[in-house]
């Protein structure tokens, strides 16, 4: 078994696990039946993947020119690998960060993030919300931008577990004890954390962009943290698209295709 296949294996146990911790502890009541938005979430997951393997980021890395000797992962690699790994998550992560903190600002982008945020409940299956025309533009930048860097390509499958670990954590509706959370989040983006950041609220969703790190939002000064009061009162969605829209695949799919979607990134807190 190769190691990306078993990063993959462990990711579902994983995925598994947390969905059965949400069940049991669950953060807050879920107020819409659950099929429905599953049924959405998994389809945009299976378009996505089903696009990514048409135009795979391996097809992509092959066609870009070697990194150059002075490219940063080839003199890291000097220091060894444990140096490269650190430096690549590092990096990544970074690169999400951006990414995502775009996706916000640039209403093209936006167009399509604004579906991963559409979800009017927030829980594991959330993790699996978005826009296929996202997801190949994400992919695509990093791929292009990580090989240039020269990142060696036995580092994207031990980095996309452990970001997939914490996108599944703080994507899901598990009960996180307050002190835990404020403790963990120190390092990682945890659930109330990335909770606040799926808010209806402009004020909310315009922060807390970090995937794994929350590093880059103290750093950056898109740290957030709500009061208990408002974090419980906290209403997941998009303004302007209905609950029960945001449910169905093909509303999910044409969003950001409708002329009212064409409009400026949301406001900024």
């Amino acid at each position: 078994m190769s190691l990306a296949s078993a990063f993959s294996f462990a990711t579902v146990a994983l995925f598994l696990a947390i969905g059965l911790g949400e069940v049991l502890r669950p953060a807050q009541p879920q107020r819409l039946p659950a099929t429905g938005r599953w049924l959405t979430n998994f389809g945009l997951w299976g378009l996505g993947a089903v696009l990514l393997a048409a135009f795979a980021p391996e097809r992509i890395a092959a066609l870009l020119p070697p990194p150059g000797a002075a490219a940063p992962f080839v003199l890291l690699g000097a220091l060894g690998p444990l140096a490269v790994l650190a430096g690549a998550i590092l990096l990544f992560d970074l690169l999400i960060y951006a990414i995502h903190r775009a996706s916000h600002a640039a209403p093209l982008l936006w167009r399509f993030h604004q579906t991963h945020h559409g979800d009017p409940e927030l829980d594991i299956s959330t993790t699996l919300r978005h826009h296929p025309g996202e997801a190949l533009f994400s992919a695509g930048l990093a791929t292009v931008v990580l090989v240039a860097l020269g990142a060696p390509p036995w580092v994207f499958p031990i980095y996309a577990f452990v970001a997939s670990a914490v996108v599944i954590l703080h994507h899901s509706n598990l009960a996180v004890p307050a002190g835990l959370d404020a403790a963990l989040r120190r390092v990682i983006v945890t659930p109330a954390m990335h909770r606040s950041h799926h808010s209806r609220d402009p004020a909310h969703y315009n922060a807390n962009y970090g995937s794994l790190l929350s590093l880059w939002d103290r750093l950056f000064g898109t740290h957030q943290v709500l009061p208990a009061a408002a974090m419980a009162a906290l209403e997941f969605g998009v303004p302007g698209i209905a609950p029960a829209v945001a449910a169905r695949l093909e509303a999910a799919l044409l969003d950001p295709f409708r002329p009212s979607r064409l409009s400026p990134a949301p406001p900024r807190s």
